[in-house]
């Protein structure tokens, strides 16, 4: 478990499918009860594995998060797990693109390594990850840079323009691990609570 130191709308549905209520406001399950101000809880891992990634998806959890601190940075392996998490049946269920489990990795560098975070954050957040835990975070400037590489370049008109995000936009695989369209995933794709809207958490 992590400590913190931090659309459909039918008139008729099948037989066995639960009516949809509103949607969420946020996609990510953890950032919709943070910003409720509900605890939540959630579980490790470093098991990648077919049958692993969907049991974890159908957890009574908020979250769960692959380790790659201590074993090896198996991106595949990463990227093969938030596909498998993707749970059609639980979409059906609950009417929305919401996932029961958000899942997040934490990666070797510590945030003092600087230049060396920033291409895993950008490979973490296209693969589809909701989350990333950062470690050896030491000062406000070394978070800030991250979280500078989890965000993309402000449109002028936006309301939360700082700090400058520094993302580069290739959100395909992002786009349909989330179940989205393009437009609904830049909207989301932002870091929480620097943007109310956002379904990004970095975890330092």
């Amino acid at each position: 478990m992590i400590v913190a130191g931090a659309f459909l709308a039918a008139v008729f549905m099948p037989a066995g499918i639960a009516s949809a209520q509103e949607a969420p406001l946020h996609l990510n399950p953890a950032v919709e009860k943070l910003a409720h101000g509900q605890p939540i809880i959630g579980t490790q891992t470093d098991d990648m594995s077919l049958q692993n990634c969907h049991s974890l998806a159908r957890l009574n959890f908020d979250y769960s998060y692959v380790d790659m601190e201590h074993g090896p940075l198996n991106l595949d392996g990463l990227a093969y797990c938030v596909a498998a998490m993707v749970d059609k049946a639980a979409v059906l269920k609950k009417g929305n693109a919401q996932p029961n489990v958000a899942l997040f990795a934490r990666f070797p560098p510590y945030g003092r390594d600087l230049e060396s975070n920033d291409w895993i954050v950008k490979q973490a957040l296209d693969m589809g990850l909701m989350g990333v835990i950062f470690n050896g975070v030491d000062n406000k400037e070394q978070m800030t840079r991250l979280i500078r590489y989890m965000r993309y370049p402000q449109q002028k008109t936006s309301k939360y323009q700082q700090p400058p995000g520094l993302r580069g936009y290739a959100p395909g695989n992002a786009i349909f691990a989330w179940g989205v369209s393009a437009a609904e995933y830049e909207r989301h794709a932002d870091v929480w609570p620097l943007n109310p809207e956002g379904d990004l958490l970095a975890i330092p």
